[in-house]
């Protein structure tokens, strides 16, 4: 498993989260999208074997092959809003069956033209160096000891993937794929076993330095540009679900240091009655 290459510092370690989500991305691709369970097993099996052989460029190819075929598929098709949003609601996804029907031909994704990447580009420019004076010196106190995040097990994990909602990262899986992953005893110790990696990812992430090299995959977000009217772009990015979920273990017993650490600065960290108080702050100075 390509996560536990990461968690044991393997030759393979500056890839190995890397492998982990491409792998999820060619592997999982529908064939069609009128494709049976049947017809995933086969595909899946067939592309575990490329994988073995690292044929990647093949896999890949397959998904470019794929993926552009979709778009043919989607501009001839209409669906009845009723079946998409019955099947939305049946399947627990309330806030995307409530945001399907909301939907007009003025908002949603952008389709990525000329101007549209110009935007983009924009509003992420490339990274400028450090400025000396944020930049701290002399020796830090940073060392947390291990057993502080000694809780953090394949159950924790499992039952954060329970509360995990949303659309996948760049990896394509969302929460609901995950959930079925970690959580569906149809895989028996398969899934029991992927928690457990995950735990001590997460363990690893909060006690040791990491080359940030090798968690850019884990980090990455997939970005899409949605539609601010008037010609403008707003920029939103959806991160991994398995960063939410090992966030969601961290969060469980290190969300009271996070709020005295964050103060008022980030009222989203979990300040009681935060927004109200700084409403009234500024009622009381304006």
């Amino acid at each position: 498993m390509h996560i536990n290459d990461w968690n044991s510092g393997s030759e393979n370690q500056h890839v190995s989260l890397k492998a982990v989500f491409v792998l999820l991305a060619v592997g999982l691709q529908k064939p069609n999208p009128k494709s049976k369970a049947k017809d995933h097993q086969d595909a899946l099996s067939k592309r575990l074997a490329l994988w073995k052989d690292g044929e990647i460029s093949k896999l890949i190819r397959e998904g470019r092959i794929i993926q552009s075929r979709i778009g043919k598929f989607k501009g001839s098709n209409h669906p009845d809003k009723a079946k998409v949003f019955a099947k939305l609601v049946l399947e627990g996804q309330i806030n995307s069956a409530l945001r399907f029907l909301s939907e007009t031909s003025n908002g949603g994704v952008l389709t990525l033209t000329d101007d549209v990447m110009t935007q983009l580009k924009q509003k992420h420019p490339e990274p400028q160096p450090a400025k000396l004076g944020s930049v701290l010196f002399g020796p830090l106190n940073d060392e947390i000891p291990e057993s502080v995040y000694s809780q953090i097990n394949g159950e924790m994990v499992r039952q954060a993937a329970l509360r995990t909602k949303g659309s996948g990262g760049p990896s394509g899986v969302d929460a609901n794929g995950f959930r079925r992953m970690l959580a569906c005893k149809s895989f028996k110790q398969s899934s029991t076993r992927l928690c457990e990696a995950i735990a001590r990812m997460t363990k690893t992430l909060c006690t040791q330095y990491i080359d940030p090299t090798t968690i850019e995959a884990l980090i990455a977000s997939r970005l899409i540009p949605l539609d601010k009217g008037q010609g403008a772009v707003r920029p939103i990015g959806v991160g991994e679900v398995i960063r939410r979920i090992s966030a969601k273990c961290v969060m469980s017993f290190a969300k009271k240091d996070v709020v005295e650490a964050s103060g008022s600065l980030q009222l989203c960290a979990g300040q009681k009655s935060g927004s109200e108080a700084a409403i009234h702050a500024m009622e009381h100075h304006v």
